[in-house]
């Protein structure tokens, strides 16, 4: 199982089971930059469905958009087990959610 530790950060084993959803995947090349980060709410709950993912290419953002966990496990697995991408960074602070985000998805 690919499991995550907030100590260490990086997989410890070679399968697929994410127990943190946030964090940064880095392609080979590092052109392309995923970023997954937790959702908070303006009562300041963090959210158990949402994840905001934020995809960079050569520096610029391409896109913004909430996905939901299962989207997210099968995401990371498939990038990083598909197509060799690094966890290179983990993200904890929340980022507000925005609705307006949330229809253009």
């Amino acid at each position: 199982m690919l499991t995550f530790t907030i100590a260490e950060g990086y997989p410890r084993s070679q399968h697929h089971s994410f127990t943190l959803f946030q964090m940064q995947l880095t392609s080979k090349n590092a052109n392309m930059v995923v970023d997954f980060y937790p959702v908070k709410f303006l009562d300041g709950s963090i959210s158990t469905r949402y994840i905001l993912k934020i995809v960079t290419f050569m520096g610029q953002s391409q896109s913004k958009s909430y996905i939901n966990k299962k989207d997210f496990d099968r995401e990371v697995d498939s990038r990083v087990e598909g197509y060799g991408y690094e966890v290179t960074d983990m993200h904890t602070i929340p980022q507000f959610f925005n609705s307006a985000l949330s229809l253009a998805c």
